[in-house]
């Protein structure tokens, strides 16, 4: 009886009268800008309990990773995309009214000295006139990209909230993005560790270069180093994520390796064999997926450096079945939908968002970045309008 009273006890503690070192533990462990701010805004208590932080980090300055640009520098812009979805009690004036669904919110610093919060929608769109420039401030403007990159959409001029009140949506983050600013021979670049408790020191980036080869920079360096592959063997890099808090790389030939604490190649998985012209390497639901990707290839002399104009025509997607080692074709995404940008690919379920078809892939395509839906049930592409960039 005395253990049964000491059980209903336990059961009737208030979460709000839990040990403050227990909270503490609890905050020190949220990883993610938004979760701390969701955090410090339950009550004072709570605030107390956890530093405030920046309210983003800021560009990283670097060497420029092309070695016949040495004595350049260049800056990592980091940007987070979330998913954001209203609550019940989410009144018009607290955000975009047109869609009670999930829509989509891309937060990025655009320079160093402003910080550009890019917001856009799948499907209908609510974006303030941007103000001309000698009206605009340091304090942040809200812009509309197109979600795979970085270009600005013009939207329907209606009004939109100055301030998002992220107490009253749920706020899931979707995908870390990092822009090199400055460097055009540079595919993706990548930071880690991702967590707002970060030692600075602790810093290290890896890019992938257009001809497809492997750098690395840590805090302190002066110049990017080249990765070599254990294997001998000349791969061609295509695309680089974070997974699991690691460095995950997919070759020409659809191995994917995982780069380890001594910045080694190690093998993952076995080559994919697709004969497609790149492959995009992407998270979800917990599993790798590599998307191979056909192009219409145009030829160019080995010397030519302007613009290329590969033409997607078809894509495969594979799941890396990890406790047999071995690619599996997906034929049919469900209610999935593959965004793959020119910095950063995720996926999302069209339940979870508004104005997106399921079983399909936004992808970026050619010099202007426009970008394309690509249906994997009937083989069509075709343009989207409604994320035309604005030339």
């Amino acid at each position: 009886m005395d253990d049964e009273r000491s059980v209903a006890a336990a059961a009737d503690v208030r979460w709000s009268d839990l040990p403050p070192e227990l909270w503490e533990m609890i905050g020190r462990r949220l990883d993610s800008y938004t979760d701390i701010l969701r955090f410090r805004s339950v009550c004072s208590r709570w605030r107390s309990l956890v530093p405030r932080l920046p309210r983003l980090h800021p560009p990283l300055s670097v060497p420029c990773p092309v070695h016949h640009m040495v004595g350049f520098s260049a800056k990592i812009i980091p940007a987070t995309i979330f998913r954001l979805e209203p609550s019940i009690e989410t009144s018009p004036s607290d955000g975009p009214p047109t869609s009670r669904q999930g829509w989509l919110i891309k937060v990025s610093e655009s320079n160093p000295d402003s910080v550009v919060k890019s917001i856009y929608m799948v499907g209908e769109w609510d974006l303030e006139p941007e103000p001309e420039p000698e009206q605009e401030s340091n304090s942040g403007k809200i812009w509309l990209l197109s979600p795979p990159s970085h270009h600005r959409i013009l939207p329907d001029r209606r009004p939109f909230p100055e301030h998002l009140d992220l107490l009253k949506f749920r706020a899931t983050e979707l995908c870390k993005d990092y822009i090199l600013w400055g460097v055009g021979e540079v595919e993706k670049v990548l930071i880690s560790p991702t967590s707002p408790w970060r030692d600075p020191k602790d810093t290290v980036a890896i890019a992938i270069t257009k001809d497809g080869n492997l750098c690395y920079w840590k805090q302190g360096q002066e110049s990017w180093s080249n990765i070599t592959d254990d294997r001998g063997e000349a791969s061609r890099y295509d695309d680089i994520i974070l997974y699991k808090g690691q460095f995950y790389v997919v070759d020409n030939l659809g191995t994917v390796s995982w780069i380890d604490s001594s910045i080694r190649v190690v093998q993952f998985s076995p080559p994919m064999c697709g004969g497609g012209n790149r492959k995009h390497l992407v998270e979800s639901g917990g599993d790798i997926i590599v998307i191979d990707r056909y192009n219409l290839q145009t030829t160019y002399p080995d010397n030519y450096r302007g613009p290329r104009s590969d033409e997607a025509v078809n894509f495969k997607v594979y799941r890396l079945d990890q406790k047999w080692g071995k690619w599996e074709e997906v034929r049919n995404l469900g209610d999935v939908v593959f965004f793959l940008g020119t910095s950063c690919s995720f996926s999302v379920s069209v339940q979870d968002i508004d104005g997106c078809p399921g079983n399909c892939i936004y992808f970026v395509e050619g010099e202007m970045k426009g970008v394309y839906l690509f249906s994997l049930g009937s083989w069509n592409i075709r343009r989207t309008a409604f994320l035309d960039p604005l030339c």
